[in-house]
């Protein structure tokens, strides 16, 4: 009986040391890194089916959101000679990622875009997703002329 009086005991004592390490607060988890600037004129640039294509990415941007247009030709090969079109963006940011979705009405119907870019300094590369297939793009923040 003194022996299993003395083993609870024991266990009682080691469970009392080790229990308050358990309810320790854990330490906060670091900040969570400033969003990038993507505020600006951007000129994209990507291989399309018919040739190299180009739109401009225009953002105002507040924290980790940003919104703005992106322009440019559909059709017609390299960007000219097809229909001009500007399409508003709802994006956000975070960290260094930027991304928005793109919903345009074509002939063929309905299409969704979702973009994706990583930002270093003055520079956007990253995904364009059309659900069947993807294409690279990038893009160069431009300085926009004043009227």
């Amino acid at each position: 009986m003194k022996r299993t009086l003395t083993a609870l005991t024991l266990c009682a004592a080691v469970l009392g040391l080790t229990m308050p390490g358990r309810t320790q607060d854990k330490p906060a988890a670091a900040p969570a890194p400033a969003p990038a600037n993507v505020a600006g004129m951007w000129k994209m640039k990507w291989e399309g089916r018919m040739g190299p294509m180009e739109a401009t990415l225009k953002l105002e941007q507040t924290g980790e959101t940003a919104k703005g247009t992106l322009a440019g030709n559909r059709g017609g090969g390299g960007g000219g000679g097809g229909m001009s079109m500007e399409t508003p963006v709802q994006a956000t940011v975070k960290g260094n990622e930027l991304k928005f979705t793109v919903t345009r009405e074509t002939p063929r119907g309905t299409m969704n875009v979702a973009y994706t870019a990583m930002v270093v300094a003055d520079t956007l590369k990253g995904k364009m997703d059309m659900g069947q297939f993807s294409v690279d793009w990038t893009a160069i923040r431009v300085k926009e002329e004043k009227k």
